[in-house]
């Protein structure tokens, strides 16, 4: 057999791909955290705005959690909540791209007392020169109305706007009451882990899906995205192939590893030409074939993280080079 296919990369959505490949930073980058130390009861009913100017915004994500906090002496029941930037109009305006947060798959969240509850991962294109606004619809019941708050920050940080009726969903009718040096319920907005994975659909070189890696500046550095509880035989192979392509140019920014269990790692760092997928040939031909005939890991490592980078691979291989060069004659074939 000349070719023996490694991975196809055909992930139909990101969890399979984040199952699949898995990074080894788990932490969030942190956009926004505010300590808060009060409460603030007898919302229910309410439209609640948190507006966040971009001065207190830590770094630009495409996608983000909130934590909302519960007050100290009743649960706090959020029937629907957004995240958004600020519109052109009022203060409290979104400007349409308005994302609904959910929980556990759910529109509306109940926070036990004295706790934080995080949202889940959400797709929202996050730039950190924009002001912000989190929305929350606090539930029409008197006894889960209630939320932790911080007051007296400076005038410029923060103003929160709340208003007496969700009536309207993200543009509710009504007069809004302004709270200024005050923000109601959010405590904390993260955002990207430094290198994750996900699926792609659109910029493939074969098939229908490839793996879309995402690397953030700095902080993903020496990050791996790793597939592992694989048992893959290379005895008589010759080289391992895939396909990559960036967002930028760049000389060895990222390497390829395949894990053996006697031989151990087998690498190739690799260079990239923005906007067009490589072909990468990894030369296997002088490894003994007790040491790559049981690949239990297929990895990648970031080894430049100079700026912002994405990245697509696809159609992992490995073949017999001298087997595919083969010119047979005669005529059985």
């Amino acid at each position: 057999m000349a070719k023996l296919e490694l991975d196809y990369m055909e992930y139909a959505n990101d969890a399979a791909a984040q199952d699949a490949y898995v990074s080894s930073d788990t932490a969030r980058s942190t956009i926004f955290s505010q300590a808060l130390d009060a409460d603030g009861g007898a919302y229910k009913n309410y439209t609640v705005r948190a507006v966040i100017p971009a001065g207190s915004l830590g770094v630009d994500a495409n996608e983000v959690r909130v934590t909302i906090e519960a007050g100290s002496v009743e649960n706090l029941l959020v029937e629907k909540s957004y995240i958004g930037h600020q519109g052109a109009g009022e203060n409290y305006d979104f400007d349409g791209n308005q994302v609904q947060l959910l929980y556990n798959a759910s529109a509306s969240v109940d926070i036990p007392v004295g706790t934080s509850v995080a949202s889940d991962v959400v797709t929202f294109a996050l730039d950190n020169t924009k002001d912000l606004i989190v929305e929350m619809y606090i539930a029409d019941n008197a006894a889960k109305d209630t939320f932790r708050r911080v007051v007296g920050l400076p005038a410029t940080f923060i103003h929160c706007y709340v208003l007496g009726d969700k009536a309207g969903e993200t543009t509710p009718a009504g007069t809004w009451t302004e709270h200024i040096t005050t923000i109601f319920g959010v405590n904390k907005i993260e955002g990207m882990i430094a290198l994750q994975s996900y699926s792609e659909n659109t910029i493939i070189q074969q098939g229908t899906y490839s793996l879309k890696a995402v690397a953030a500046q700095t902080d993903s550095l020496n990050d791996t995205l790793t597939k592992s509880g694989l048992s893959i035989d290379l005895s008589d192979k010759e080289e391992i192939k895939l396909y990559i392509r960036a967002n930028r140019t760049g000389t060895n920014i990222i390497q390829t590893r395949f894990y053996d269990s006697v031989g151990g790692w087998i690498t190739k760092d690799i260079s990239t030409t923005s906007g067009s997928f490589v072909e990468v040939t990894c030369d296997i031909s002088g490894i003994a074939n007790a040491n790559k005939s049981n690949i239990t890991k297929i990895e990648f490592k970031i080894l430049n993280a100079d700026s912002d980078t994405t990245y697509y691979i696809d159609n992992i291989y490995a073949q017999d080079v001298a087997l595919d060069n083969a010119i047979f004659f005669g005529i059985n074939f």
